[in-house]
């Protein structure tokens, strides 16, 4: 985000000011990542006098942290020159919109394969702050024959469990899904997984264990 005046203020001292970040989600709950990367929804700045500018603590610019909701995000100015509050009205405003994707997969990890079964785990997030189902694809190890290679999991209740606790409004649509699988013979004769995830906007990309 950068801040400037269309011409320096005539007054002849600095502009000083806040920006304040709001977060509305068109999904249900909350995303606390939402926030400037310098920590918080607000900000401080300074347009020195003579100057169009914003200067961040010695930087033109600060971040912002869109975080994994559909949703918008407002910042809203409030300006201050010599001890007098110069916001105009209505304040100066801008506006993002978070539109609503597929689900995003950051990381699969195939874990603890025993002679019983093996665990995956997933991390991601879903910005439709819903998650309907996950298809496990298995490739198996040399010489071993698998009974089925693709597993389908309803996810339904699961994640709407998750995504109705407000603790989860501390991450947003971020999660961690941890599933085992049991095998009527050896764990060990799976070698790799492949996840794709489904929400109500559709299926994500396919992701490997690394």
């Amino acid at each position: 985000m950068t801040i400037s005046l269309a011409t320096p203020y005539s007054g002849g001292v600095d502009v000083t000011g806040t920006a304040t970040l709001t977060f509305a989600s068109s999904v249900g709950g909350d995303d606390q990542t939402v926030q400037f990367a310098t920590g918080g929804r607000t900000v401080n700045f300074t347009i020195p006098t003579g100057t169009t500018t914003a200067n961040f603590s010695g930087k033109s610019s600060v971040g912002v942290i869109t975080g994994t909701l559909a949703g918008t995000i407002t910042i809203t100015l409030d300006l201050m020159a010599g001890g007098t509050d110069i916001t105009p009205t209505p304040a100066p405003s801008a506006a993002i919109s978070l539109s609503s994707t597929v689900p995003f997969i950051q990381t699969v990890q195939f874990t603890n394969a025993t002679t019983t079964g093996f665990t995956v785990v997933v991390t991601g997030f879903s910005s439709t702050h819903d998650m309907t189902t996950g298809l496990f694809h298995f490739a198996p190890s040399q010489n071993a024959t698998l009974a089925t290679t693709d597993v389908t999991v309803q996810l339904g209740v699961a994640f709407n469990l998750w995504y109705t606790n407000t603790a989860s409004n501390a991450t947003g649509s971020e999660f961690t899904l941890t599933v085992p699988f049991f095998t009527q013979g050896n764990g060990n004769d799976v070698v790799a997984v492949t996840v794709t995830l489904t929400n109500s906007k559709g299926s994500s990309n396919p992701v490997s264990d690394q």
